[in-house]
């Protein structure tokens, strides 16, 4: 046999154990909703499993989203404390999906909310702007006290305004079920918000809206007033400002902080 045409498998062998294999654990099931006690602290679980700190010792009680309960809670059938049991509600209330009602709710305050902390900083920039041009350019003597006196009633016009559009916004919500159903000129995105007046129109921008609406509405900080006295409510949504016109209230603050100011 020609050794270099001879084909030699060799074959090499190990006698080794092969490792275990790695059993994966499902993990636990969620524990049962409920109250739960850890020595001194207070938790709450959700039916879909969230896990809440309501208290802890010598901390007012809160609502924080823990990641899971700690090993030493126990399930609580005790009775509980008002505030936590408002605090539970408040959680069962996070947990349920988000319906189109309670979105549009959201995004309702969240723009009122909006609204008035701009109002509130672009008011406080242009006092500071008044006072630095009567300071450095007029020369006047400083006067802090007369400082503090126009900034604080500017904002305290602010202050009342942004309360009476709270209760506004809650009196609209609450007569929402008698508005008619909107018109086909009202565009998707303006529809959850008939509720807070007379469609107007969309702009790009409050500066775009300020000119095209009837009054004396010139620039988008007066836009922005209307807002805060309730005569207008705006929406913005994808570079789009939507405007409505309120209905006239009696409890409607007319007084602008400009007005207030001069």
């Amino acid at each position: 046999m020609d050794p270099q045409t001879d084909s030699r498998t060799d074959v090499f062998c190990f006698d080794q154990a092969r490792p275990p294999l790695a059993l994966v654990e499902p993990p636990p099931p969620p524990p049962p909703p409920g109250f739960y006690r850890s020595e001194t602290t207070d938790f709450y679980v959700t039916a879909d499993g969230r896990v809440y700190l309501l208290r802890t010792p010598g901390e007012p009680a809160c609502l924080h989203q823990c990641h899971a309960l700690p090993s030493t809670a126990v399930r609580s059938s005790a009775r509980v404390d008002p505030p936590l049991e408002i605090l539970a509600r408040a959680a069962d209330e996070l947990a349920r999906p988000t319906t189109g009602r309670m979105r549009s709710i959201r995004d309702e305050v969240r723009r009122d909310r909006l609204v008035a902390v701009g109002a509130l900083l672009q008011e406080t920039l242009a006092c500071v702007s008044e006072e630095i041009e009567r300071l450095l350019l007029d020369e006047c003597p400083p006067d802090p006290a007369g400082l503090h006196e126009r900034l604080t009633e500017r904002l305290d016009v602010l202050n009342r305004q942004r309360h009476a559009l709270d209760n506004q916004g809650i009196n609209r919500r609450g007569d929402r079920e008698n508005v008619p159903a909107p018109g086909l000129e009202v565009p998707p995105a303006a529809v959850p918000f008939v509720h807070r007046g007379e469609y107007v129109g969309w702009f790009v921008g409050l500066a775009a809206a300020a000119p095209a609406l009837p009054g004396i509405h010139e620039t988008a900080a007066d836009v922005r007033d209307a807002h805060m006295r309730g005569e207008l409510w705006t929406i913005a949504r994808d570079g789009l400002v939507y405007v409505f016109r309120c209905p006239p209230t009696s409890t409607s603050n007319t007084t602008t902080s400009k007005e207030t100011a001069s």
